[in-house]
């Protein structure tokens, strides 16, 4: 069964990892396993902040449930008190307070919750990644997804506030979308890779475009931290941390952003010196083999040093600190780092 993402929770406190028996939810800080629960094979888990409530889809060699049905877990209770039917399998599942957001290969179901009405069917394109942003601020209910058109990006609001949107992103399909936590960034990437672009979701104006590379590869993951100041990108062998901080005179001007001789070059180079074996926190959980690699940046805003977190290859999930330092010594080149290689 091929790894999903790690689930994490809408601010980063903890994260679930799905596994053949089950899935585990870990805290981030100080990292360390909260609970484990072996109710048979789970592929996808989704958490509603740091609450009992959680949604899964079974999988693997011995599933809890089929593919395309969504379950609704009471972790308190230790039972399923919901469950949800769809005719084709689940891909990717999300959670706010009030909403539960399901993607299949070319559709996203927006459900109220918890009485689990249907709100809303919309079309996608193909869809095999699941791919979903959903942003967990309570006074912004905005999703996006794929649009029906290649390389467009649907951003839709769930509270009804605000209409369909369709913006116009990229020429090739869309491969990595994130949202930043008030909704008002969109970050995408497509299918080539090398570019990375970040849009205003009310006016849809594009703010940033980012060059990840000149070679096309493909970008598993895109997050924001809690402010969006920064921006990381997980690639085939690469992480990229972009600076979302440039002025409106530079934007004006046309100016490319790159992580380069600032301080997200930095935190990758913290980042990098951080990732080694022994300066992990605690052993690392590994859950699957031949994991993509992932990234995610810290969205808690009481801390003062934000968490980055890496899936390798191996199966193995670090979750490190980026030590932030006004005057920073580093061995001879590393200024010039700007990626963090994981391999």
């Amino acid at each position: 069964m091929e790894a999903p993402p790690v689930a994490w929770s809408q601010y980063d406190e903890c994260f679930a990892l799905p596994g053949e028996k089950g899935f585990a939810i870990y805290n981030t800080e100080p990292l360390r396993e909260l609970c484990r629960r072996n109710i048979g094979g789970v592929s996808l888990v989704a958490m509603m902040f740091r609450t009992n409530v959680l949604a899964l889809v079974g999988g693997g060699r011995a599933p809890i449930d089929a593919r395309n049905k969504v379950l609704i877990w009471d972790d308190a209770a230790q039972r399923i008190t919901a469950s949800l039917e769809m005719v084709v399998p689940v891909l990717a599942i999300a959670f706010r307070r009030d909403r539960l957001v399901v993607a299949t290969m070319t559709s996203v179901f927006v459900y109220a919750f918890p009485s689990l009405e249907l709100l809303n069917t919309l079309e996608t394109s193909d869809n095999p990644f699941g791919l979903l942003a959903v942003c967990p601020a309570a006074d912004c209910g905005l999703v996006a997804f794929p649009a029906r058109q290649t390389g467009h990006v649907v951003i839709y609001d769930t509270s009804g506030k605000r209409a369909l949107t369709d913006i116009p992103a990229h020429k090739h399909a869309v491969r990595a979308l994130a949202l930043s936590v008030t909704g008002h960034l969109l970050a995408s990437a497509s299918a080539s890779g090398t570019l990375v672009r970040v849009y205003d979701t009310k006016s849809h104006t594009l703010l940033y475009t980012f060059r990840r590379g000149i070679m096309a590869t493909a970008i598993h993951c895109l997050r924001f931290n809690h402010d969006a100041s920064y921006l990381c990108a997980s690639s085939d062998r690469t992480i990229h941390v972009f600076d979302c901080r440039l002025t409106h005179d530079a934007r004006a001007a046309g100016v490319v952003a790159l992580p380069a001789s600032s301080q997200a070059a930095a935190v990758a180079a913290a980042a990098l010196a951080a990732s080694r074996p022994r300066r992990s926190p605690s052993p690392s959980p590994k859950p699957w083999p031949n994991r993509k690699r992932l990234c995610s940046l810290s969205r808690r805003q009481r801390n003062p040093r934000p968490l980055v977190a890496v899936a390798r290859r191996s199966g193995a999930a670090h979750v490190e600190n980026w030590p932030y330092r006004r005057r920073r010594r580093w061995r001879r080149g590393s200024a010039a780092l700007q990626t963090h290689r994981c391999s």
